[in-house]
């Protein structure tokens, strides 16, 4: 499968410049009633349902642990207390295991595709994917009663645990999803072989969260940046069914001077890659 690699030229946003037509406050969805029964929630990102409804996907922090979270609000920005339990569904991919949710997204049929990270070790991520109606139950028939841990052969989707940054700061944990025409489901994983070998991964699954192995012959392709460390992060599905995904690159040979900042000196740039 090939790779055709882009870099894109932004054009310069001019201070004060402000791209939208109204700002509407809700209340903080990290305050702990918005999630029932925990103690700290963070947002990691939000969708819009046809009614109108407010979804969040969240890293929610219960006294045994991290969870994922998935909170409905009303236009309000009150919880919606139809939805799971006063208003929201938190949960473990596989039980006994820490887990967060990194997106939602509304399927055509109104079932809720939640994309999350299952905490396989202290050190150590897997993807995985959680379906809910649009009551907040699970959909039984998708995965395992509705939640699917994805596992590569070699470990391949295995990736690292992000504990060196501050919580809701985005590094090399990968967690992004899109929905193909046909329902089959694209995901991201990243993966590192040794501590300075890292390669992204795109996925794709079956309605029912198996690995479609009609995709690239094994249901995964391994995506580098001209031989580069690369990771990950954003995925998009064009028009005409082409695969974008966004990643950043890092040469293993670039030095840093003491005058740059290790991060300025190593980060090369962050191209498109369609797939």
């Amino acid at each position: 499968m090939r790779a055709c690699h882009t870099r894109l030229h932004l054009p310069d946003l001019h201070r004060g410049t402000l791209l939208a037509t109204s700002i509407k406050v809700l209340p903080p969805v990290a305050r702990p009633k918005c999630i029932a029964g925990s103690t700290s929630s963070i947002a990691n990102s939000v969708e819009i349902d046809p009614n109108g409804r407010v979804l969040v996907a969240a890293t929610v922090g219960m006294r045994d642990g991290n969870c994922f979270g998935l909170a409905r609000l009303l236009e309000d920005g009150s919880a919606d207390l139809a939805f799971g339990l006063n208003g929201s569904v938190i949960g473990q991919f596989q039980r006994g295991h820490e887990a967060m949710a990194g997106k939602v997204h509304v399927l055509a049929n109104g079932h809720l595709l939640v994309a999350g990270l299952h905490y396989e070790t202290a050190h150590r991520t897997l993807p995985a994917l959680a379906l809910f109606d649009s009551q907040g139950h699970p959909v039984e028939h998708f995965g395992d009663n509705g939640r699917c841990v994805v596992r590569l052969p070699g470990n391949l989707s295995q990736g690292m645990r992000d504990l060196w940054l501050p919580p809701g700061v985005p590094g090399a944990e990968a967690c992004d999803v899109q929905v193909q025409t046909d329902g089959r489901i694209l995901l991201l994983a990243n993966h590192h072989f040794e501590l300075a070998d890292h390669v992204g991964l795109l996925i794709r699954l079956t309605l029912q969260g198996e690995l479609d192995t009609s995709f690239n012959g094994r249901g995964f392709v391994i995506v580098r940046h001209l031989l580069m460390n690369s990771w990950l992060s954003s995925l998009l599905v064009q028009r005409d069914g082409r695969i974008m995904v966004g990643d950043q690159s890092i040469s293993p040979k670039k030095v840093c001077s003491p005058a740059t900042s290790p991060m300025a000196a190593w980060m090369t740039r962050s191209p498109w890659m369609v797939l």
